[in-house]
């Protein structure tokens, strides 16, 4: 193994991520969760009302409604939690130049806007 490394003409180190994007790692996780996090409620919210729907033929009452409300608030919850993330994502791209100059490149094509786009740094 250290014949190989010797016939390499030099190794250079990594360089270390910067602290800008240290900070964007957990940010870029969280909205990743919250993106899975919406897409469950809706598929929850999906099936609740095809259920109360069925009730409703069926002349049952049941506690459908209620959690139709409760998955509505859920999903305005993530939709601000998404916000805020993105939010504080574009803080943290706008001070650092690289960063902003990369964001710059993957926001500009026509089709992309910047919250559509994965954080991808």
């Amino acid at each position: 193994m250290l014949a190989k490394m010797d016939a390499l003409p030099e190794l250079k180190a990594d360089l270390p991520n910067s602290e800008a994007l240290q900070d964007l790692k957990p940010l870029a996780t969280a909205r990743q969760a919250l993106i899975r996090d919406r897409t469950a409620a809706k598929a929850r919210f999906a099936t609740t009302i095809a259920r109360q729907c069925i009730a409703n033929a069926m002349s049952r009452e049941g506690a459908h409604s209620l959690l139709s409300r409760q998955i509505k608030q859920r999903l305005k919850q993530i939709e601000r939690d998404l916000c805020q993330a993105a939010d504080e994502i574009d803080v943290i791209v706008a001070a650092d130049e690289g960063l902003a100059a990369r964001a710059a490149i993957l926001t500009s094509m026509s089709s992309a806007s910047p919250r559509s786009q994965p954080v991808q740094f």
